[in-house]
This record gives C-alpha cells, structure tokens and sequence, in this order.
C-alpha cells in the first residue's frame, strides 16, 4: 500500500471486489490509475494486466457454459467483460508509452513544442495537448502551463541538487517507472518529482 493510497485501492480489495462482482474490480482498477501521478504509469489497467483479467473472464465465461445449470446470459457477460478489457487495456498501455514519450522529450530532450510531441507520438496536436494538460493536473509537470498561441509546454524551472554527501559522487538515474534522469548522490534514494517512483543511486 502507498502512502495516502484509499483502502479500496489496495490490491487485496480490488481481487475481492473481481471475485463479488468483476466490474466493480475494472473499476477499482481503472480508479486506482488515475488516483496519483504514480499509478499514471504502473498500477493500472496495462496490457499485461488487461490480457491476465481478460483470460480469467474468459475461463469464468466458459464455466458458466459448462455447468449443469449453465447460463447463456451469463457467460456472455464474462465474454464481453474480457474483450472490453483487453481492448481497453491495450489503448491504455498506448497511453502510457506516450506519457513516458513525453517525459522523456521535456525532461531529457529539453523539447517544449507540442507539435513536435504531437508528430512523435503519432497523435493529432488535440490529443497531445489534452494529455499533457492531463499530466499537468496530477503535478507530473509540476507549475507548468500551456500555451495554446505558440502550442509550446511551458514548464516551471526547478532547482533540484542532490544532496551532497562528503566523499560520494554524483550519478545520473534513470528512472525506471517514467523514463526522466536525474541527478543523485551515490549510496542515496529519492523519489521521482515525475512520477513519484523511487531512485536509488
């Protein structure tokens, strides 16, 4: 469990909530997602995710079919459960490779035109724009704007140091859950400003 992390969003509830009633677990899962900046990029409905609880709907589908007091009804509901899941996660996990796309040509690249993140994602500029406001709302671009005259991401310089530590180097990280670098004293940890995602140097 995360810090502040809501007690339905804990994996125990969600796996219960999937076995009292699969959609609510959909839901929990998708809610969780979109709780922090740090479930934006892991703890969500991905691919991988989607394909396992997709398999399970599908195998709870064929049950129903199966049984002596098998429902049609019912296994049409598990059915449709798991190829709305499957197609939803993998639209997901698109978005999730844009998100980290973005981080990685703003933080690392130094590129604020969003019409050039637009063409590198393979995206129109209106969707670029909408999920970078949408990052901008969960402080992964902590402070910035955007502006629509120039199409350009204006984001806030901050001045993050390392601590220095006396007799340790400082090494750059890149962070396993966003993709952003940053600068860290080696033997330290802290927490990525992007995503929340813990760095250790």
């Amino acid at each position: 469990m995360t810090v502040n992390q809501k007690w339905y969003h804990q994996t125990v509830v969600i796996i219960l909530a999937f076995i009292i009633f699969w959609p609510i677990g959909i839901g929990l899962i998708i809610s969780r997602s979109r709780a922090s900046k740090r479930g934006m990029f892991v703890g969500g409905l991905d691919f991988k995710t989607a394909c396992i609880v997709a398999a399970v709907l599908g195998v709870m589908g064929l049950l129903c079919l199966s049984g002596s007091n098998s429902s049609f009804g019912g296994a049409m509901l598990y059915f449709i459960g798991a190829v709305a899941v499957f197609i939803y996660g993998k639209k997901n996990d698109g978005k999730i490779e844009r998100y980290k796309k973005y981080i990685d040509m703003v933080v690392n690249q130094h590129i604020d035109n969003i019409d050039t993140m637009a063409n590198a994602c393979g995206i129109p500029y209106g969707t670029c724009r909408g999920e970078l406001a949408t990052l901008i709302a969960k402080d992964v671009f902590n402070g910035a704007s955007i502006d629509d005259t120039t199409h350009t991401l204006n984001l806030m310089k901050r001045v993050a140091p390392p601590v220095e530590v006396m007799g340790r180097a400082t090494v750059t990280v890149t962070c396993s859950g966003c993709g952003a670098t940053a600068a860290i004293t080696q033997g330290t940890s802290c927490e990525c400003e992007y995503c929340g995602n813990i760095l250790n140097a």
